[in-house]
């Protein structure tokens, strides 16, 4: 194999026709050792540092609105794993909505109607919720039964530094 080669990066060096807008200029810029074997990271157009095995089946989350549309797709789909950024703009969404819900509801009229949204927005995202739970806590290492933990006394806090773990699979 070339030398320098892992099984994350490709076995022949990359030849850019065009200077990569991101490398760094000046006479005196350092290349990451990849760059200088003249590798460059699996995904195409993504910056240095977004790094991408050739087995990762989850999709490329960029922001909320790509997480909020991946969940969706996966609606009741529980096999699988779930990126960080995946799981914490879902919950980001979920919870942006929860307090623009909580200070509608103080309107009177308009109170009543936003309380019975928010609860049908509850039921609607429950089961794509503990989906992308299950998935996160895969990913992380750990057995989908873990989401039990909620159930005890500080169980909530365990499962918080377990969602926090960098992914445990290439």
């Amino acid at each position: 194999p070339y030398p320098g080669a892992s099984p994350y990066q490709p076995a022949v060096p990359y030849q850019a026709a065009t200077p990569s807008p991101y490398q760094p200029a000046g006479p005196y810029a350092e290349l990451p050792p990849y760059a200088q074997a003249g590798l460059r990271p699996y995904g195409g157009d993504l910056p240095i540092g977004a790094w991408r095995s050739p087995a990762d089946s989850r999709p490329l989350v960029r922001g909320m609105g790509d997480a909020v549309k991946v969940v969706f797709q996966r609606y009741a789909t529980f096999e699988g794993r779930a990126s960080r950024s995946e799981f914490w703009y879902w919950y980001l969404f979920i919870f942006l909505i929860s307090i623009g819900a909580a200070v509608l509801v103080w309107i009177p009229l308009l109170g009543a109607l936003v309380a019975l949204g928010l609860f049908a927005f509850a039921l609607a995202v429950l089961l794509p919720t503990y989906a992308v739970i299950v998935r996160r806590l895969r990913d992380a290492g750990f057995h989908w039964a873990f989401i039990f933990l909620a159930l005890v006394p500080f169980g909530g806090i365990a499962l918080l530094v377990m969602w926090c773990q960098p992914s445990k699979h290439p």
